[in-house]
């Protein structure tokens, strides 16, 4: 499926962006193809591709009414001797109009995602995205057959510090994420066991989440809770706590620290700033994050409008979070550092985070 989507794109690049032919027979892998389409993409000048990215936000992959429109204008605006280059290569108008009909599974926020990570050439983030509806569509992670490396018992064995997660037996269903942009995030993150649900049928997406909450997902996600806890290390995390293992393993693990030395202020919302500084760690620890420099930093920071209101502390993890692709802005230019995150955006950075490191 990741292939299809990746042929599509450059169908898009043939069609809006009246592209010459591009060469498909070298592109027989994923990896290849994204970097043909990059190659074409990037030859364009700066104001076509604003102008066909704007149309492809504001009309062909806004909602349903706009994929069937995008239907029917590649019908009727692909050149013949494109078609015939598809037909040459296996593909059929109507696999194009199936591929189309697949982007209506993806909610809004990943398409107009899948367009930002284009335009900013981040082939790493588009793979990310493709494979996350890859998964979905094959139904990995959901309780089928093929989710998850459960053993016979149904949980997963793993040493600490791989991601780990054990496999329900029964996939749980929120009604309140029925049309929730967080929708296959959730449902895929449930399926493996990473993330659970406020009771059988609520996720409560829109409510915040802790600091306790959010460590316990990422040591989850990590497979870091056989961890043996023994000893305190902050005063507001007792032993007698639920959180406490989780805790405890991600402090050995050198993901979190104190909100002071001695008080880690379990109950407290955690907030944007410190979720990104937080999986930031958690990439590190895996070998997988993104180093950035202090010009990178300023880089990164340039893109906000409230980038003042960054903590000093947080801005190296907010830099490596955004440039990784682990957490993006809520548009507008703003990141909201200092905002509440919600147990929706957190599951999805869970999400990123799984794929950047499994």
């Amino acid at each position: 499926m990741r292939r299809n989507f990746l042929i599509l794109f450059l169908i898009i690049s043939l069609m809006v962006f009246n592209l010459p032919s591009v060469t498909r027979a070298s592109a027989s892998i994923d990896e290849t193809l994204i970097e043909v389409f990059f190659n074409q993409f990037n030859k364009l000048d700066a104001d076509t591709r604003d102008i066909a990215l704007d149309l492809l936000r504001t009309v062909y992959f806004v909602d349903e009414e706009g994929l069937e429109q995008f239907k029917d204008d590649i019908n009727s605006l692909l050149p013949e001797e494109y078609k015939d280059e598809l037909r040459d290569k296996g593909i059929s108008m109507s696999d194009v109009y199936d591929m189309i009909d697949e982007l209506k599974s993806w909610s809004k926020d990943d398409r107009m995602k899948l367009i930002s990570y284009v335009e900013d050439g981040d082939e790493k983030a588009v793979i990310r995205l493709l494979e996350k509806y890859e998964m979905l569509s094959s139904g990995e992670g959901t309780g089928g057959s093929s989710g998850g490396a459960a053993s016979p018992s149904g949980q997963t064995s793993t040493p600490a510090a791989t991601p780990a997660v054990s496999t329900p037996a029964v996939q749980v269903g929120f009604k309140d994420m029925e049309n929730h942009w967080a929708k296959d995030v959730v449902s895929f993150l449930t399926g493996m066991g990473i993330v659970k649900g406020k009771s059988q049928d609520k996720f409560d997406p829109d409510g915040y989440i802790t600091r306790a909450e959010f460590t316990a997902l990422l040591v989850r996600m990590m497979g870091l809770e056989n961890t043996s806890a023994n000893g305190n290390i902050f005063d507001d995390v007792k032993p007698e706590d639920w959180f406490y293992s989780a805790v405890y393993a991600a402090y050995q693990k050198g993901l979190v620290k104190g909100i002071t030395e001695h008080s880690f202020e379990p109950n407290k919302n955690i907030t944007r700033e410190e979720m990104a500084v937080l999986i930031a760690r958690a990439a590190a620890s895996m070998n997988k994050a993104i180093q950035v420099d202090s010009v990178e930093i300023e880089n990164i920071m340039s893109q906000y409008k409230d980038s003042g209101r960054i903590h000093d502390w947080a801005q190296t993890g907010v830099a490596s979070a955004i440039k990784s692709g682990l957490m993006l802005g809520q548009g507008n230019g703003i990141f909201n550092p200092e905002g509440k995150a919600t147990r929706a955006e957190s599951a999805t950075v869970i999400y990123n985070l799984y794929q950047t490191i499994k």
